[in-house]
């Protein structure tokens, strides 16, 4: 489970690089910062944070939302409690 703490932005980075290799540092820290504003904005109880090129199942106690970077879709689901 990944739980969103101090250094969740290079968290997010990692999965980011991890899922999406044809994004480039820019484009990666681009995303992130999308993602984060987003959790931000949401004021989430983060407890794990998905990405991915497709949307992913629903089921559970979910936020889903989408940003782009570099013309790349990056699909992002937030467990909540």
């Amino acid at each position: 489970m990944f739980i969103v703490e101090r250094d969740h932005f290079a968290a997010i980075q990692q999965r980011l690089r991890d899922e999406f290799p044809e994004l480039d540092e820019g484009a990666i820290r681009h995303a992130s910062n999308k993602i984060t504003n987003e959790i931000r904005r949401g004021r989430f109880d983060v407890w794990n944070i998905d990405v991915s090129h497709g949307p992913m199942d629903g089921d559970g106690q979910y936020v889903h939302f989408e940003v782009e970077a570099s013309v790349v879709t990056v699909h992002v689901r937030v467990t909540t409690d």
